[in-house]
């Protein structure tokens, strides 16, 4: 895959432009200078999830009731020759929810998400980078809750090799008996396909 825009359309007529075919030329600007796997890897991160209530994947089903369990941390993989950027999604319920990626960088918000099926979208891709809080039905940009501390999202990006990330966070205000999910996305990404 190759992210950009056509542009400079010409119409190249033929002898089939009577008939409804009319064929065009364009060129094609790349927003970048990579091209992207077709395929979208995908690493979740989530804590505190009473068993007995709907699961997700990845987990035991034979744990008794009461317990819990939690995957804090996960290997990321990039495959790729060369640097991607990913995009995250944070679930709540949870406050000041914290993504580190060990010796890249670390993203924190500081925005409580009250629901489950509330979310941030942290996306630091070229033809995105923005920060969009999901809740209701709408969306609103909550750029300015990332903390200082925080990588510009240009510099958020996943070089080839192996990357451990981690979930950390403040309860949320709210009580529950669940705790965030976090989920990380990126394509692999090469000089050429």
């Amino acid at each position: 895959m190759l992210y950009g825009r056509p542009r400079k359309f010409a119409v190249g007529h033929s002898r089939l432009t009577r008939q409804g075919y009319t064929p065009v030329v364009a060129e094609f600007v790349a927003i970048d200078d990579r091209f992207y796997d077709a395929t979208e890897s995908r690493e979740e991160l989530w804590d505190i999830r009473w068993l007995g209530m709907p699961g997700r994947p990845g987990r035991p089903a034979d744990a008794g009731p009461g317990l819990t369990d939690s995957r804090k941390t996960a290997l990321i993989k990039q495959r790729g020759r060369m640097a991607t950027y990913p995009y995250v999604r944070v679930y709540g319920p949870c406050k000041n929810p914290k993504l580190t990626l060990a010796g890249l960088w670390e993203v924190q918000l500081s925005l409580e998400i009250r629901s489950s099926s509330d979310y941030v979208q942290i996306d630091p891709r070229p033809f995105a980078r923005s920060v969009m809080f999901y809740k209701g039905g709408s969306s609103s940009s909550v750029a300015d809750k990332l903390t200082r501390s925080s990588p510009r999202l240009a510099e958020m990006f996943i070089p080839p090799g192996q990357w451990t990330a981690k979930l950390s966070y403040a309860n949320a205000s709210v009580p529950t008996t669940t705790g965030p999910r976090m989920e990380i996305y990126w394509r692999d990404a090469y000089a050429w396909w």
